[in-house]
């Protein structure tokens, strides 16, 4: 009788035996170096198709398509894998531009300093300005930028109870300011919103004027900013910009580089995004700023711009700061301490009825 050790012998050559005859029956192995016969862990986990799994997972996590044949993350499909930059094709001009108002370091009171300190323009001339919007009761104004709210007592007033108006803002600490202000005004048409850098969040034809002040210079994705203000627009809206002169030699090296584009440039763009340009309004109380007025395509809204056609009537457009009623110059009561060059003013352009 064989001992068990010839018999294993034995056994041992009829496999190679075999094999030499038929090497298909050699068990084959992977790149692991793991046979088909020991992919199975101890747990009962097929490592190759875990491989395969934790691939395709990852690919999910970080914005690729998951692999073809392969199911993706729960709760994302191929298209929800795209990544960002695919959605937003445009480049973004000033990555920085934004980081003092949304940054950590970007508190109300400091933010305040900057937008309300009595040297900046926009800020002392704050009525003359709003005054060229031509808002009449009952419109739906887009204050896009509204900041700390310079200007959210005054256009609120101007569009009346019945009216509307959105003040918008990408901070959401100045969201947070804007709302506690309306309540405290007791500000029912007042509807603060937090807006992106890409988007002012309203709905299609929802605002007759969009009013954007000190603001553009600091869009990071002008074209689908300006894309999404005019699908918010109606038929015939209108766009205010108010923004910083940008002129070599003439304004200053800080606003120079912080500023990226010329009123020029500016228009360019704008009509570039399918807005009309209209008017630039002229006032001798704005150095360093410029006032331009553009209209969507269609009939022209409540909220559209005088054209005067005579000197009269292009003088109107033009304010000054007094007291009193001097030369035949008359108070509009709507304003104290603004006064109107000619009493023939509100027959030839429509006035906003604006408060102190």
């Amino acid at each position: 009788m064989f001992s068990r050790h010839a018999l294993q012998i034995i056994a041992a050559l009829s496999i190679v035996a075999a094999s030499c005859a038929n090497p298909s029956t050699l068990p084959k192995r992977d790149t692991t170096g793991h046979t088909h016969r020991d992919r199975r862990t101890a747990g009962g986990v097929d490592i190759e198709s875990q491989r395969r799994a934790n691939s395709n997972r990852s690919d999910v996590e970080h914005g690729a398509a998951p692999k073809h044949g392969a199911a993706p993350k729960h709760g994302a499909t191929s298209d929800s894998a795209t990544p960002e930059r695919n959605v937003n094709p445009e480049r973004n001009v000033n990555p920085k531009i934004n980081e003092r108002y949304v940054g950590e370091q970007a508190t109300v009171p400091r933010i305040r300093s900057i937008l309300e300190r009595e040297t900046r323009e926009v800020y002392i001339h704050r009525r003359i300005i709003a005054r060229t919007a031509n808002i009449e009761p009952g419109a739906a104004v887009a204050d896009i930028g509204a900041g700390s709210g310079i200007f959210l007592h005054l256009f609120a007033q101007a569009v009346g109870a019945h009216g509307t108006l959105y003040a918008i803002d990408i901070a959401p600490q100045l969201v947070r300011r804007l709302r506690a202000l309306a309540r405290k005004r007791s500000l029912a048409q007042v509807r603060p919103i937090l807006g992106t850098t890409t988007s002012v969040r309203l709905p299609p034809h929802s605002i007759d004027l969009a009013f954007v002040c000190a603001t553009y210079h600091h869009f990071e994705y002008p074209q689908t900013m300006l894309a999404s203000i005019r699908r918010a627009l109606r038929p015939g809206g209108s766009l205010v910009i108010v923004d910083f002169e940008r002129i070599p030699g003439v304004t200053s090296k800080p606003m120079l580089k912080h500023v990226r584009a010329s009123k020029e440039q500016v228009i360019e763009e704008i009509k570039r995004a399918g807005f009309t340009f209209l008017e630039e309004h002229r006032t001798k109380h704005l150095r360093e700023n410029y006032i331009i007025r553009f209209r969507t395509p269609g009939s022209a809204s409540a909220s559209s711009p005088s054209t005067p056609s005579s000197s009269a009537g292009q003088a109107c457009s033009e304010v000054v700061l007094g007291s009193g009623v001097r030369n035949g110059m008359r108070r509009d009561a709507a304003f104290p301490d603004i006064v109107d060059f000619s009493s023939s003013c509100r027959s030839q352009r429509r006035v906003s009825h604006l408060p102190q």
